[in-house]
């Protein structure tokens, strides 16, 4: 059904439609609109609809009121609420505030939003999820909808790593067993989805170091040293990270830790950006702070790593697989090229998050790069940048076809298998 030519038009037409109207951070609502149009004309009441995020809380503690729902959780059931498989297929759908460049991948469909533009790919993002969600709309009408809560979550604010964990609070995770997504990949050539069983997209935190009163200059050089070698332990296709690096803030690579410059001597305060479970940064971080006389150490988590489950990885390897598509083993230095295309002068400019990282840690996961470089062409700009684009939309019905197949695998092969957090209500 995804490459009927009819299906592909509305898929072409609907992602077109928002690429003229990007919105971004909590501003989607217009977004929010379409979708819920989209879906509602599918049947009387068949998907339950919760528009969700009408205030965001800011870091200064203020509230501020939207105007109207930054976000979307709609759910589509066969079988009795508490007793099927809840099951998750997720996109990003906010915007950047980079002016796109005119050029043959945005035709006629160009931005009409001054110095706005969809310049990384969430607008194939979210019209993959739509489409999978009509997909699996037409084999409920025909009843051969394998029993499941089919859950379909469209979030804001992805570009500040914000929008999932306020999803979260509305309910998008709660009692979910796997929860799939994917997301365009300029250096892949359309037919090649991207994926890997384990770590998969970094997490991101903050940490400070306080020397004590006996610390010297010799002494904050070596706890230096010691959080440099971080990176060597944890990285193994990482390039050297200098004391330069560290010094001065200065990036020289996609470190994992970086320093920033202090005026007290006797204090480090950096960020860090790691693959590894969080608790083996705090050990090594706390191994480096540990020669030094009377270190204190505080760590701030503000992003878990995206992990991708075993489980899941299978069930959506074998979806890619069974659509006779290429499947391709996602390496680091694959991730950290998403931003910088195919040009080996801006190759590991550094590694990507994603903020879908908080929904795996509620459920089995997997997440999936998806190419969108036309064969043997030129490939589209880098992710971020002006001239990011994709020509033949040829990707659409191919996203909304690996998950939609992802979500059938699990609810045929994986009835029974649960999740459960390590903190249950952080996914409630």
């Amino acid at each position: 059904m995804a490459r009927e030519p009819g299906f592909v038009q509305r898929l072409q037409t609907f992602r077109r439609d928002l690429h003229r109207h990007p919105e971004v951070g909590w501003e989607t609502q217009r977004t929010v609109e379409q979708i819920v149009a989209s879906l509602s004309v599918l049947g009387d009441g068949d998907f339950t609809i919760q528009e969700v995020i009408t205030e965001v809380t800011l870091r200064n503690g203020t509230v501020r009121p939207l105007r109207g729902p930054a976000g979307l959780i709609a759910t589509l059931r066969v079988g009795e609420q508490g007793r099927v498989p809840v099951i998750g297929l997720s996109a990003d759908m906010d915007a950047l505030r980079i002016p796109e460049a005119t050029n043959r991948f945005n035709g006629a469909y160009r931005s009409q939003v001054e110095g706005v533009g969809h310049q990384c790919g969430h607008d194939l993002n979210a019209t993959s999820v739509l489409g999978a969600a009509w997909v699996l709309h037409a084999l409920y009408t025909r009843g051969r909808l394998p029993d499941g809560e089919y859950r379909f979550l469209w979030r804001p604010a992805e570009e500040a790593l914000a929008g999932a964990a306020p999803m979260i609070a509305a309910g998008a995770m709660r009692d979910m067993a796997a929860v799939f997504g994917l997301h365009a990949d300029p250096t892949k050539d359309i037919g090649t989805v991207a994926s890997r069983a384990g770590a998969m997209m970094v997490g991101a935190g903050r940490f400070q170091m306080s020397l004590g009163d006996g610390s010297t200059a010799e002494t904050r050089q070596s706890v230096q040293r010691a959080v440099a070698q971080i990176t060597k332990d944890h990285f193994d296709d990482t390039p050297t990270i200098d004391d330069d690096y560290l010094s001065s803030g200065r990036e020289t690579g996609p470190g994992i830790v970086r320093v920033f410059p202090q005026r007290d001597d006797r204090t480090l305060v950096g960020g860090f950006r790691f693959f590894a479970p969080v608790d083996t940064m705090a050990e090594a971080l706390a191994a480096a702070c540990g020669p030094a006389a009377e270190c204190a150490l505080r760590i701030d988590v503000g992003l878990p790593s995206l992990v991708n489950g075993e489980i899941a990885h299978t069930e959506a390897r074998t979806a890619i697989e069974q659509l006779g598509l290429t499947y391709r083993d996602a390496t680091r230095r694959d991730i950290a090229h998403m931003t910088s295309g195919r040009d080996p002068a801006r190759a590991g400019r550094g590694y990507p998050s994603d903020d879908h990282s908080r929904y795996s840690v509620c459920a089995h996961n997997t997440f999936m790069f998806l190419g969108v470089a036309p064969p043997g062409e030129t490939a589209p700009g880098s992710l971020h940048t002006p001239t990011f684009g994709f020509a033949d939309e040829e990707a659409l019905p191919i996203g909304t076809a690996v998950l939609a197949m992802s979500a059938l695998n699990w609810a045929q092969h994986q009835p029974d298998t649960e999740f459960v957090p390590v903190d249950p209500a952080a996914c409630r």
